[in-house]
């Protein structure tokens, strides 16, 4: 469901919002994310995770299980897998993706940098619905990434002396703590295309889920954007001792 400003202040109407529950394929506009951090509104995910199921379990081999052992998890529904299952470790990369990109709104929360909070609540929000969509077995729709989208976001990234101010530069610790934090979660975002590619790519280079492994190219297009917008935007504060 698409969340706007107008669908929260109907909810809130006369009285006070403190609390609003959302599902993981809940998606929030950008007016919704700006009214809910002024009101400081909690946002509740559900992950809708199952945790028992009449009449057991069942893995890839139709074996069943009455109660879930502690080396699997589920891969959906009542369907069980061991932990290391490709698909269960692409799911864990984008657990620790979206604890960074949180850390990285902290931090940014530290540096007053609030177009950089809701530029990473939007990155949040998209990884969120995509970790839904993987789970659920769902066509991952997402149009728009920081107001740009698909192919802008190629033209963007693949020039970032034009969108950015920044040609391709080596990262520095130089360039800033918000700089570099970015980054990481531009490094962090391979990391897991990479898991989605061992996830869904066979031996013979079929992809059974080509709208997931489009949206995580997506994903690092945009980290590597702001990542350059941050450097460009320190750079005369860095670029003069770049080689001392």
């Amino acid at each position: 469901m698409l969340i706007t400003e107008d669908i929260l202040r109907s909810r809130r109407g006369s009285g006070s919002l403190k609390e609003l529950y959302l599902n993981l394929s809940d998606q929030l506009t950008p007016g919704a994310r700006d009214y809910i951090r002024k009101q400081e509104i909690e946002i509740i995910w559900d992950r809708e995770a199952p945790v028992a199921f009449e009449g057991g379990y069942t893995d890839d081999t139709g074996h069943k299980y009455p109660k879930k052992p502690e080396h699997m998890t589920h891969l959906h529904g009542n369907h069980l897998v061991a932990k290391t299952h490709p698909r269960i470790i692409l799911r864990g990369k984008l657990d620790s993706l979206q604890a960074k990109v949180m850390e990285g709104q902290m931090l940014a929360q530290m540096q007053g940098a609030e177009s950089l909070i809701r530029e990473l609540e939007e990155i949040l929000a998209y990884t969120r619905h995509l970790m839904a969509c993987e789970v659920k077995e769902e066509e991952f729709a997402w149009p728009i990434l920081l107001n740009m989208d698909e192919a802008a976001l190629r033209q963007a990234s693949h020039n970032t002396e034009k969108s950015c101010g920044m040609p391709f530069c080596l990262p520095s610790y130089r360039m800033g703590a918000p700089a570099v934090c970015l980054n990481t979660l531009r490094a962090a975002s391979r990391e897991v295309e990479l898991a989605a590619v061992a996830a869904f790519v066979d031996e013979g280079g079929n992809a059974s889920r080509p709208d997931i492994l489009r949206a995580l190219n997506r994903l690092s297009s945009a980290l590597h954007i702001l990542y350059c917008r941050q450097a460009a935007a320190t750079k005369g504060e860095w670029s003069l001792g770049e080689n001392t």
